[in-house]
């Protein structure tokens, strides 16, 4: 069994070698170690590991949390904070690169491991819900039949290129925006507007097809 690979970012030894020997009596390799944001963002890239271990308070002009979003947005690879500092404005920043989880040093064997668990469970998950996405938004893109797909709420969150043509919107344009705005259907009855556009029972008539999903 092929063990995953952490990579660790702290800047104090001490710890980094705690948390090394930790990493290894819980079955995972420390893929590498670095002690600042840029180092961290280099290393990040050119080892692909399978989970960042993060200290928020790194030396130099970048820290733990810069670091962690270009981490994400070039490579995403999940990351787990490791911090000391948990006053509000820190937790806020962090919250906002949507890190995967929060070790409080000194770190523990028991609480990294189940940390570790379920950040990279979390991360698979995320991973297939986003590859069904994708999957479902390139078939919609791809069939000749104008579509429209709303959330519960009723904005728009796609609109592929036949319903682009047949309402006058783009994607741009449209994603985010009230479906309403975008497309009124009939009632098939009455030949008015439909009191809810996201109906199936609306009039199709205009080739059009409406779906709503839960978020």
């Amino acid at each position: 069994m092929t063990k995953l690979r952490v990579l660790v970012v702290e800047d104090n030894p001490v710890v980094t070698e705690m948390i090394r020997r930790l990493l290894e009596k819980s079955h995972y390799l420390t893929a590498g170690q670095a002690v600042t944001g840029e180092m961290a963002v280099e290393m990040a890239g050119r080892l692909k590991p399978d989970l960042v271990l993060m200290d928020v308070q790194l030396a130099g002009d970048m820290d733990g949390i810069e670091a962690t979003g270009l981490i994400w947005r070039q490579f995403h690879i999940p990351i787990v904070y490791l911090t000391a500092n948990s006053d509000d404005e820190t937790i806020a920043r962090a919250a906002s690169t949507g890190a995967y989880g929060y070790l409080h040093k000194p770190v523990q064997k028991r609480e990294l491991s189940s940390t570790i668990q379920l950040a990279l469970s979390k991360y698979e998950s995320d991973c297939r819900v986003q590859d069904k996405h994708r999957w479902l938004e390139t078939t919609l893109q791809c069939i000749a039949d104008a579509v429209i797909a709303a959330d519960s709420a009723g904005c728009v969150q796609l609109i592929n290129p036949a319903a682009e043509a047949l309402t006058g919107w783009t994607r741009s344009e449209a994603v985010g925006r009230d479906l309403l705005d975008v497309y009124r259907a009939l009632d098939c009855e009455t030949g008015r507007p439909a009191e809810c556009a996201s109906c199936t029972s609306a009039c199709s008539s205009s080739g059009l097809k409406v779906g709503t999903s839960s978020p």
